[in-house]
């Protein structure tokens, strides 16, 4: 065999004497007579139709997985009939612009998102804290008691939001959590309105 084979990868010439269609296989009596070369239909590639027994088969030669010295051919042709030509691969495409759909997608949803956010917080008011109002009742009766019954608890908490020294005073005895009298020494807002 290795006498009448002169190279695997030479081309060889054979005519296809046995073909089973059903099963997509078949046998070449090369031209230099020597054993019969198998042959598989996927050796053929995409071609315009179906090999026949007769045949004139251009092939080259490769040793079977088994090793036991058989050879089967691969890269066959059939004289006369075309191969299909091989048809670039878009898959590489479609999958870039996939991606670049991908992509863009998600940059459109994430701006609606980002939109949809920003109109729900300037629809909604921003939440107030309420501060329970205390009523303190009144016992004596004085100038000085006069003068804080037009004060209530309104929730002001910094010398800020107080109008006059009566008020950041009222603020301080009767009101929850104001922050007025830093140093702690019962006066409150000095520097803005209780200024000794």
């Amino acid at each position: 065999m290795k006498k009448n084979i002169e190279s695997q990868n030479a081309i060889q010439k054979g005519v296809l004497f046995t073909w089973k269609d059903e099963k997509g296989f078949g046998f070449i009596l090369p031209e230099n007579c020597g054993k019969n070369i198998f042959i598989h239909i996927s050796a053929f590639g995409k071609i315009d139709r179906r090999p026949k027994v007769g045949d004139i088969v251009y092939y080259h030669l490769k040793i079977t997985s088994n090793q036991k010295g058989k050879y089967s051919a691969y890269n066959a042709t059939i004289e006369g009939v075309k191969k299909e030509p091989k048809r670039l691969s878009r898959k590489p495409a479609q999958k870039r612009m996939s991606f670049w759909k991908i992509i863009a997608g998600f940059m459109v949803f994430f701006m609606i998102f980002v939109y949809g956010i920003s109109k729900i917080k300037m629809s909604s008011p921003s939440p107030q804290i309420e501060v329970p109002q205390m009523e303190v009742p009144i016992i004596e009766t004085s100038p000085l008691s006069s003068q804080f019954q037009k004060y209530h608890c309104a929730g002001k908490v910094h010398c800020s939001e107080m109008n006059s020294c009566e008020e950041a005073k009222y603020y301080l005895r009767n009101c929850p959590n104001v922050k007025i009298d830093g140093d702690r020494d019962g006066m409150p807002c000095e520097q803005q309105h209780c200024r000794y």
